[in-house]
């Protein structure tokens, strides 16, 4: 990938991996980053035939819809909020349930307890059609707690 970085942003650009199936044939995931507090992430995408296309965010903590195309978590000390658009119509899920249970396979014992993995939050945002070639495109807003979000504004 490539990437730039200043005092004010930070550009990063990624291409497709050996990650991905062999159906798609781009994967381009642009990152800039403006300092202090805001990720802008655009997605191309791009796969040989009609393809089910998946963007996904997670969270220890609880994730909640807010509006049509955002969402909003929270902790301690910083409040996140992340606002989504497709080249076409999305459809938004929100869970508490990880879609297969996590399972600790090596069951490495920490402090003499083996962890578990509790469930956790996950937004998963997909085209409502499967396409041949989409894009995604995601602002995150992340604030210290008592801070004013602009762009939430």
């Amino acid at each position: 990938g490539d990437f730039e970085l200043n005092e004010d942003l930070d550009i990063y650009k990624t291409r497709k991996g050996g990650l991905y199936e062999a159906k798609v044939t781009r994967f381009r995931r642009h990152v800039l980053v403006i300092r202090p507090n805001i990720m802008i992430i655009y997605d191309e995408l791009e796969a040989k035939e009609p393809y089910d296309w998946r963007y996904k965010l997670h969270s220890h903590n609880k994730m909640t819809l807010d509006g049509p195309n955002s969402m909003a978590t929270a902790n301690k000390a910083a409040n996140a909020m992340a606002h989504i658009w497709g080249s076409e119509k999305l459809d938004i899920n929100i869970t508490d349930k990880y879609r297969f249970q996590a399972v600790n396979l090596r069951a490495k014992a920490i402090n003499g307890k083996i962890p578990d993995f509790p469930d956790s939050w996950h937004l998963e945002v997909s085209p409502v059609k499967k396409k041949n070639n989409f894009k995604f495109l995601t602002v995150i807003e992340i604030e210290a707690v008592g801070a004013i979000a602009v762009l939430s504004q």
